[in-house]
């Protein structure tokens, strides 16, 4: 299995953090998650590093977290998002299935319609029409000031 294990050193002012698993859209795991944590608290011991570059291998960046991975150790208790947001779902592009509790969610989320619009008809949602129906927090930008703590957005 190919990680973001991938860690370039281009110099001692800037290192590169690679996502390796385009036959995934390196879609990232826990452990990934994890890894991540450790190059970030070692970069932010290195007072030489200005810059992280983040990139990835394939075709696209990253398709977010990995569904399969993400029932397994993740809850969430929001969803914050910039007013440039989208959502969208892989599902009917890659000719799977709804996964991660979706069918089952999204239509208690923002009602049987729009979650079929969602789900089947691989419609992308912008940050407005998400926030609508209550499937995300108020956006960042919209809020004036905010601080975050181990208690959360304040």
């Amino acid at each position: 299995m190919q990680t973001i294990e991938e860690l370039i050193k281009k110099s001692s002012a800037h290192w590169e953090l690679v996502l390796n698993r385009p036959e995934k859209y390196n879609a990232i795991t826990q452990p990934m998650y994890e890894r991540y944590i450790e190059i970030l608290d070692q970069a932010a011991q290195d007072k030489q590093l200005v810059l992280l570059s983040i990139t990835a291998k394939g075709k696209f960046y990253s398709s977010g977290t990995d569904l399969a991975d993400f029932a397994k150790w993740l809850l969430l208790d929001g969803v914050f998002a910039s007013s440039r947001a989208t959502f969208s779902l892989p599902f009917t592009r890659t000719a799977q299935s709804a996964v991660g509790c979706s069918s089952l969610v999204f239509p208690s989320l923002m009602g049987s319609l729009h979650a079929k619009d969602v789900l089947l008809f691989d419609r992308k949602l912008t940050a407005q029409e998400a926030e609508k129906p209550r499937s995300t927090n108020p956006m960042l930008d919209q809020i004036e000031s905010y601080r975050i703590s181990g208690d959360g957005i304040e």
